[in-house]
């Protein structure tokens, strides 16, 4: 992949000679030199990470959690239902330059119940999406990417500047039962729900834009990038 993008903020005005200077700890089998290292590693680390991008990532989200009294003792619990987000993307391009990172992804989404054992928190119904699409603006960090010894010498993606939304899934939610058989009430985000005395079960929607999706999503990026950075720098991710 060849471009006029400048270097994504590494370490040195030439990485090669810091990589090259930090052999003793990371062993990295890459080497360039003049004046198109720089550029060189770039689009190695962009191919590399376009084609090593996975069809499917699970990416476990911060559970979902509730409070609630037990209808006979009175007694209050916390409980918690543990999720993940299915993606299944393509990345359809990935930029280095000197001031950010772009990434621009699409595909489906699928919301996924993990594990609740004893909670009265569940999934109500399978959720996916599909056309769905996210791009990020990452800003670069101030730490680098490590290696197995030592360090790369590449800046690591950092916050996250903007993202860019498209499809149904960024404006939806995902809905949530509660099963109030035992319990006199439950409160989940500030919200509680009260027991009619029938034990019927209650339904909760969170919004997407409420849960950690953008977060999380992002870290699954820079996982990514940091793989495919040790893999242009040392040989293995």
């Amino acid at each position: 992949m060849n471009h006029s993008l400048p270097v994504f903020r590494f370490g040195l005005p030439v990485l090669c000679l810091l990589v090259a200077s930090q052999a003793a700890q990371a062993e990295p089998s890459w080497r360039c030199s003049g004046p198109g290292c720089q550029e060189s590693l770039i689009n190695d680390i962009e191919d590399i990470t376009s084609q090593r991008w996975p069809t499917s990532l699970a990416l476990p989200m911060p559970p979902i959690r509730a409070t609630c009294a037990d209808l006979t003792s009175g007694a209050v619990a916390s409980y918690a239902m543990d999720w993940s987000l299915g993606w299944q993307t393509s990345l359809r391009a990935f930029l280095l330059g000197r001031r950010t990172a772009i990434a621009d992804l699409f595909g489906s989404v699928q919301a996924i119940e993990t594990s609740s054992p004893g909670s009265p928190l569940h999934l109500a119904a399978p959720a996916a999406w599909s056309e769905t699409a996210v791009d990020y603006s990452f800003a670069p960090a101030s730490s680098e990417v490590p290696a197995q010894d030592g360090t790369t010498g590449v800046s690591d993606l950092g916050d996250v500047r903007f993202t860019t939304k498209a499809g149904s899934f960024w404006g939806d939610a995902i809905s949530i039962r509660i099963d109030m058989t035992s319990f006199a009430w439950c409160t989940v985000d500030a919200e509680t729900f009260v027991n009619d005395g029938t034990g019927a079960a209650v339904i909760v929607r969170k919004p997407i834009v409420a849960t950690a999706a953008v977060d999380v999503l992002a870290e699954g990026i820079r996982d990514q990038f940091r793989s495919a950075v040790r893999i242009a720098v040392t040989g293995s991710p």
